[in-house]
């Protein structure tokens, strides 16, 4: 099933009280107090800045403020639209994975997908999702690490490189089997296969700066072994060999 998005209109609120370090609740109440609402629409407003955040909305809301600079997608090269996408999934009464708050450095979920597992909590808890992670935010892990997202996850295809485990101690390896659901386009027609998730057991994620002539920053994530070092080997002029013992509980 797809969802079509149209275009109803769109209007000027002038207003200096929400232009700058607005909240939902401000929003709410200027659009109902000068008419700045139209029904049976999701309608949202694009602010200067925002009291906390690129976006803000209520659980199941039709109401959507959104900071102008993640609207556009300039002039930091942020995407245009993703924050609108993340606040509609909000107003769908969709929550982060990781549960009802902003935070999004811990969750209660745990990483078991097995029903029949003591542990298993997928649907009592966080977003009450069978087939989505146990996860806290990716952001969130990368600050807490002091690293990039990048070092986290690619965004390119997905992968997560990251180390969590869950508040049981349960490794993300033990959730590598899911149910994959297929729907046809023409008929409806569902079905299903399993798929299985490998996690890479341990993997350089950058080098930089590269080339160069003295320095350089290895950044790697060792997901299993209780010791890793690095070895350095001679190619020009050169095939003397060095050995560096790594931190296994970095990530650099």
């Amino acid at each position: 099933m797809g969802i079509c998005f149209v275009l109803k209109g769109y209007d000027i609120f002038e207003s200096d009280d929400i232009y700058e370090g607005a909240e939902m609740w401000q929003i709410n109440n200027y659009s109902n107090l000068y008419g700045k609402e139209s029904p049976n629409s999701f309608n949202v407003y694009i602010t200067q800045t925002l009291s906390a955040g690129n976006g803000v909305t209520y659980l199941g809301h039709n109401k959507l403020g959104i900071k102008r600079s993640h609207f556009t997608g300039t002039p930091w090269g942020t995407i245009a639209g993703v924050v609108l996408a993340h606040e509609l999934g909000h107003t769908f009464y969709l929550y982060h994975p990781w549960g009802n708050n902003n935070e999004g450095s811990f969750t209660p979920e745990h990483v078991t997908r097995d029903p029949n597992d003591s542990n298993y909590n997928a649907l009592s808890v966080a977003d009450f999702i069978h087939d989505t992670p146990a996860q806290i935010a990716f952001w969130k892990e990368a600050q807490m690490n002091g690293v990039t997202i990048y070092d986290i996850i690619d965004p390119d295809i997905c992968e997560y490189l990251g180390n969590e485990t869950d508040n049981i101690e349960v490794s993300v390896e033990v959730a590598k089997t899911y149910k994959l659901e297929i729907i046809a386009l023409a008929d409806g027609y569902k079905d299903y296969a399993e798929i299985e998730v490998s996690l890479k057991p341990n993997v350089i994620t950058t080098l930089y700066p590269n080339p160069t002539s003295n320095q350089v920053t290895v950044a790697y994530k060792i997901n299993d072994g209780n010791s890793a070092y690095l070895s350095v080997t001679g190619f020009y002029g050169s095939n003397v060999s060095n050995n560096y013992i790594l931190d296994i509980e970095k990530m650099k």
